[in-house]
C-alpha cells in the first residue's frame, strides 16, 4: 500500500528475530528472505542500486547449486530491475536463472515461480521488439497463473499481455486485458498495480486522439505515484503527460512535464524509458522550430534505442528522423530513413505505428512532388479507421486528398 517506512520497521524486527534462532538451513532462508523483501521496497523506491546490495547478500546466504524457491525468487526481482534500468541482455539473462531453478521445484510456488519467469521474459521480448514472441510468453504466463489458481499472477500476465496488445495496435484486447487486471487489483487493494493500469489506459486515449480522457487518466495516475512516493512510474506518466500537451501544442505544459520527467529519470539513474523521452523532446523541438535541438534529442533517442535493443522505440524514433530531415530540407535522407522506420515498425507486425510513418512517408512525396503508393496509404486509411485512431485518420484522409 506504499507505506515503506512501516515496512521497514516490520522487517528489521523481522530480521533481528530471526539472528536470535540457531543457524539451521531455516535460517539461511529466512534471511534471505528479508534481504530479498528489504530490496523489495528499495526497488519500489526507484534505488536499484541499494536494492542490487540487498540482493546480492541474500544470494550469499544460499547454496548457489540448489534449486531453492528463495534463490528463484531473487533472481526474479533482479530481472525486473534489470528491466528498469534498461539493460535487457542482463534482464533476460536473470529471468532465464530464474526460470531453469523454478522448473526445478515440483511445487506450487515453483509453479508461480515459473509463471513470474515466463511473465519477465514476455516483457523483455516487448521491449525487444518480438512482440508475437511477448504474447507467446504472457500467455504461457497467465495460463500456469490459472492452473494454479494465483489471481494476483493473473493479474499481472494481464497487464503484459494488455502493454504488447497496444504495442501491436490491437487497443481493444489492450483494453479487455487492462480492465480484467484492474478489477482485480481494485479488488485486493494494490495501489502501485492501479497507477501502472491508469496510465496504460490513458495511453490508448492517447493513440486514439482522445486527448481529455488521457489528461484526466495521466493526472489521476500522477496522483498515484505522489500518494505512495515511487517515482520511476511519476517520471513515466509525466513523459506520456508530455505527449499529449505536445500533440495540442501546449508547449509551456510539454516543456514542464518533460523536464520534470528527465530530473527525476536522472536522480534515479534509469535509463528505460530515456529513447521515449528524448523523442518527446526531438518532437517538441521540430515543432517549435528548432531543428538543431531536435536533431540532437532524436539522434540521442536513437543510441539509446539501439543500445537497449528497444527496436520499438527505435523503428518510432526513426520516423521523427525523417520528419526532422524533411524539414531541414534533406528529402533523400528522409526518404531512406523513413523507409528504414517502415521495415523496422512492419518487421515488429506495429501496424499503427507503420501507418504513421506511412503518413510520414506521403508527406515527403508531396514535397517532392513524386508519386506515392496509394494502396500503401489506403491501408494506413484503413489501419486508422480500425483502431479509431481519429486525429491520424484526419491527417490521413486530408493527405489523401492532395492527390
Amino acid at each position: 500500500v506504499g507505506q515503506y517506512e512501516q515496512a521497514f520497521e516490520h522487517i528489521t524486527l523481522a530480521y533481528n528475530l530471526v539472528n536470535t534462532t540457531h543457524d539451521s538451513i531455516e535460517k539461511t532462508r529466512h534471511l534471505a528472505e528479508l534481504c530479498r523483501k528489504t530490496a523489495n521496497i528499495y526497488e519500489r523506491r526507484s534505488e536499484y542500486s541499494t536494492a542490487f546490495e540487498w540482493l546480492e547478500k541474500g544470494l550469499q546466504f544460499l547454496d548457489q547449486e540448489d534449486a531453492t524457491i528463495e534463490a528463484t525468487r531473487i533472481y526474479l526481482l533482479g530481472t525486473g530491475i534489470y528491466r528498469r534500468l534498461g539493460q535487457n541482455d542482463e534482464a533476460a539473462s536473470w529471468c532465464e536463472r530464474s526460470l531453469e531453478l523454478a522448473s526445478r521445484i515440483k511445487s506450487r510456488e515453483g509453479q508461480q515461480a515459473v509463471a513470474q519467469a515466463y511473465y519477465n521474459l514476455g516483457g523483455i521480448e516487448n521491449r525487444r521488439g518480438d512482440l508475437q514472441k511477448s504474447v507467446s510468453y504472457n500467455r504461457q504466463s497467465l495460463e500456469v497463473y490459472q492452473q494454479i489458481d494465483d489471481v494476483v499472477g493473473q493479474a499481472r500476465a494481464y497487464t503484459n499481455l494488455g502493454v504488447t496488445y497496444s504495442d501491436l495496435g490491437k487497443w481493444e484486447q489492450a483494453m479487455d486485458a487492462y480492465n480484467m487486471s484492474l478489477a482485480i487489483n481494485q479488488q485486493i487493494g494494490d495501489i502501485q498495480r492501479q497507477g501502472f493500469l491508469t496510465n496504460n489506459l490513458a495511453n490508448i486515449h492517447l493513440y486514439r486522439g482522445e486527448w481529455d480522457q488521457a489528461v484526466s487518466l495521466f493526472n489521476q495516475s500522477n496522483g498515484i505515484w505522489k500518494q505512495i512516493g515511487s517515482p520511476l512510474p511519476d517520471a513515466v506518466t509525466l513523459s506520456n503527460l508530455a505527449q499529449v500537451h505536445i500533440y495540442q501544442g501546449n508547449w509551456d505544459q510539454a516543456r514542464e512535464s518533460l523536464t520534470q520527467s528527465q530530473l527525476i529519470f536522472a536522480e534515479i539513474g534509469s535509463d528505460d524509458f530515456l529513447p521515449e523521452l528524448e523523442r518527446r523532446w526531438g518532437e517538441f523541438f521540430l515543432k517549435n522550430g528548432d531543428l538543431e535541438q531536435a536533431s540532437e534529442h532524436i539522434n540521442r533517442s536513437i543510441e539509446l534505442a539501439i543500445s537497449q535493443d528497444a527496436k520499438l522505440e527505435w523503428g518510432i524514433s526513426m520516423r521523427v528522423l525523417g520528419d526532422i530531415k524533411l524539414a531541414q530540407g534533406e528529402q533523400q535522407v528522409a526518404g531512406q530513413v523513413l523507409n528504414r522506420s517502415l521495415d523496422i515498425l512492419n518487421e515488429l507486425n506495429s501496424d499503427y505505428e507503420a501507418a504513421r510513418t506511412v503518413l510520414s512517408i506521403v508527406r515527403l512525396a508531396l514535397d517532392t512532388g513524386e508519386g506515392t503508393d496509394q494502396e500503401q496509404l489506403d491501408q494506413a486509411i484503413s489501419t486508422f479507421q480500425k483502431l479509431e485512431a481519429q486525429v491520424d485518420l484526419a491527417e490521413a484522409l486530408l493527405l489523401q486528398d492532395q492527390f
